[in-house]
């Protein structure tokens, strides 16, 4: 019998995997965090990269919106974008 449970982020990436009673009891890795992806049966951390900065009002008091890229051996690619109180950094 097999049983796997898979929690997907928003942005589709692997959080985590977890298995149970897998033939010749299989352990198969857990992922966690934003930038791990289970790739080929391993937990790879991807390449963070950013892309954008832009400034950005909320409230009345300024931000800066960063957008990251986080890159996978497999080629596969996620975008996301945080927005950290303080002006822009060249």
């Amino acid at each position: 019998m097999k049983f796997v449970l898979l929690i997907l982020l928003q942005f589709g990436a692997l959080l985590a995997l977890r298995s149970q009673s897998l033939p010749g009891n299989t352990l198969v890795p857990v992922c966690t965090g934003q930038n791990k992806k289970l790739i080929n049966g391993v937990c790879e951390t991807g390449t963070k990269a950013l892309v954008n900065q832009e400034p950005v009002v909320k409230n009345n008091e300024g931000y800066c919106r960063l957008t990251y890229k986080i890159s996978w051996s497999d080629g596969s690619s996620i975008e996301y974008t945080e927005d950290r109180k303080g002006a822009c950094q060249l």
